[in-house]
C-alpha cells in the first residue's frame, strides 16, 4: 500500500531532488542507523541513538530535510518506508513524546521548502539468482 502525505506546498512540477531515507533500530541496545540517499550522488549514513524504530525513521527524515534546506533545494520527493511516519507527517503532530518534537522540527522545515510529496513505499527485495 502506498500512503501519500502532502506536507508542504503542492506544485505540479517534477521534483528536482528525490530522497530515499530509512532508519533501523535495535531494541536491546537502543542504537540504530539512519541513512538517506539523494539523487546527484549525495548521501550520508551514520549511527544515532533512539528510543524506538519510529524515532529512528523520524530522525532520518529530519536529517535529510535539514540537508535539503541547507542546499537550497525547493522541489523534492521524499520516499519513506514507514507508513506510521507518513501518517504522523500528514497530521503534522504526534502524541508520542519520543517523536513529537522531531515531527514539529520536520514541519517547520517543510514550511520553508516546497515538499512535493512524501510516500510510504516497500523497497524491492533483491532477487536470488
Amino acid at each position: 500500500m502506498i500512503v501519500v502525505a502532502n506536507i508542504g506546498q503542492h506544485f505540479l512540477v517534477r521534483p528536482n531532488i528525490q530522497i530515499i531515507m530509512d532508519g533501523a533500530w535495535g531494541s536491546s541496545a537502543h542504537v540504530g542507523w539512519i541513512a538517506w540517499v539523494a539523487q546527484l550522488q549525495s548521501q550520508r549514513a551514520y549511527a544515532r541513538r533512539a528510543a524506538s524504530s519510529l524515532q529512528m525513521e523520524a530522525l532520518a527524515c529530519l536529517d535529510a530535510l535539514e540537508w535539503v534546506q541547507n542546499k537550497g533545494n525547493q522541489h523534492i520527493s521524499l520516499l519513506i518506508d514507514s507508513e506510521l511516519l507518513v501518517r504522523l507527517l500528514s497530521r503534522k503532530a504526534s502524541n508520542d513524546v519520543s517523536v513529537k518534537w522531531i515531527i514539529e522540527d520536520i514541519t517547520t522545515i517543510v514550511r520553508n521548502i516546497f515538499l512535493l510529496y512524501s510516500e510510504s513505499f516497500t523497497p524491492p527485495r533483491p532477487s536470488c539468482s
